[in-house]
């Protein structure tokens, strides 16, 4: 598990890392920095330091949803015992990539707990499975050529690789059912789209299959060729819009 921005804020936000990389990339830290948002990354069996699926088990994403969610609604009880003045009932919930279906099936999940959900360039359920089986690189993570940035992806890369490809292995039998997307039409959560424009990486075709099927999804489609940099701001603006002052030189 990873954490991100202020560790003690009232807003939560789980994010879902996409194929191949481990959680923790923080898009723009100086940003995040100032939001004011607590953001927590779980790695799924086989990437980084995180437990294999047990032996005998198949590799499944409602499973890791339920996992999670379970583990998410206990952090909540207790925020509510200890300190219920600073306690909100509610979380965000964010998918890059890949790691869409994992968050989608995480808001089905969690139902009324998740007000809030981002999904940016993931593939429509057909397209994912196809590209989780190939195990190949998820298109989602190149995000350009600025050195720092590349930096901050390599270490999510490198720790995604801790355990070898058992993390990208267990994506693809987990991804290949397509039963993730059964749970869509119930999700009740505000829902952000974001997708890239170009052609090739059939991004229009992936947001226009979202938003058939996510009852309350708005749809931002982009020229940009590292869309989670260059609108995290609007990200963030959507999973935690009660957040603090931002420096007008970080807008």
């Amino acid at each position: 598990m990873s954490g991100l921005g202020d560790p003690i804020s009232r807003r939560l936000v789980v994010t879902c890392h996409p194929l191949g990389m481990a959680g923790g990339f923080d898009p723009d830290p100086l940003l995040t920095q100032h939001w004011g948002v607590h953001i927590l990354g779980y790695d799924r069996p086989g990437y980084a330091a995180s437990d294999p699926w047990p032996e005998g088990e198949a590799p499944s994403v409602a499973r890791w949803a339920d996992d999670v969610g379970t583990a998410v609604e206990s952090d909540l009880r207790e925020a509510a015992e200890k300190a219920p003045a600073a306690y909100r009932d509610t979380i965000g919930v964010l998918g890059w990539g890949g790691g869409g279906a994992f968050a989608i099936a995480l808001a089905a999940r969690l139902g009324a707990r998740v007000d809030r959900l981002v999904i940016v360039e993931t593939p429509s359920p057909r397209r994912l499975a196809s590209l989780a089986v190939a195990e190949r690189d998820d298109p989602a993570i190149e995000i350009g050529d600025d050195p720092a940035t590349l930096r901050r992806r390599q270490h999510a890369i490198d720790a995604a690789d801790e355990q070898g490809a058992a993390g990208r292995i267990a994506d693809a039998r987990a991804l290949l059912p397509r039963d993730w997307a059964a749970g869509m039409r119930g999700i009740d959560a505000e829902t952000l789209l974001v997708h890239r424009r170009d052609p090739l990486s059939s991004g229009e075709a992936d947001s226009r299959w979202f938003r058939r099927h996510l009852r309350h999804a708005r749809a931002v489609l982009t020229n940009s060729d590292r869309p989670i940099i260059d609108h995290w701001h609007r990200v963030l603006e959507h999973l935690a819009p009660d957040h603090g002052e931002i420096p007008e030189r970080l807008r």
